[in-house]
């Protein structure tokens, strides 16, 4: 999988979150660029709590926070065993209970077209 990252054309410093200059030079000239959906654990943290009834339901739940090779880091639901710190990771996007786009992550090599099913429709989240 491919993410569509917006990118500085005059430093070429990927853009997160999405900006309308960029944040290394503030230069105005941002577009679309695929970057490869790969990355590493750079931490993560076990959930035991929610405000959002949606998310109460399914806890305990785990996110982590994914350094991506093409360089941003993104936080991401994660769809798996207890994860590792540095451990390589495929990204994905999912639509979460309340009905928003988010990332999840699974390790590399692992199914990513099973997360949204893995993460929301087993009626317990991932431990």
């Amino acid at each position: 999988m491919q993410l569509e990252w917006l990118h500085c054309a005059r430093c070429g410093s990927p853009q997160h979150p999405d900006a309308y200059l960029c944040t290394e030079c503030l230069g105005d000239d941002l577009a679309p660029k695929l970057i490869p959906a790969q990355g590493r654990i750079e931490s993560w943290t076990r959930l035991h709590t929610s405000m959002d009834p949606l998310f109460a339901a399914l806890l305990p739940w785990t996110v982590v926070s994914i350094k991506l090779n093409a360089g941003p880091t993104v936080i991401a639901h994660w769809a798996g065993e207890s994860p590792e710190t540095g451990a390589e990771i495929e990204l994905t996007t999912i639509v979460d209970p309340a009905g928003r786009e988010v990332f999840a992550a699974v390790p590399l090599g692992a199914d990513a077209t099973k997360v949204q099913q893995m993460l929301f429709n087993t009626g317990t989240g991932i431990t």
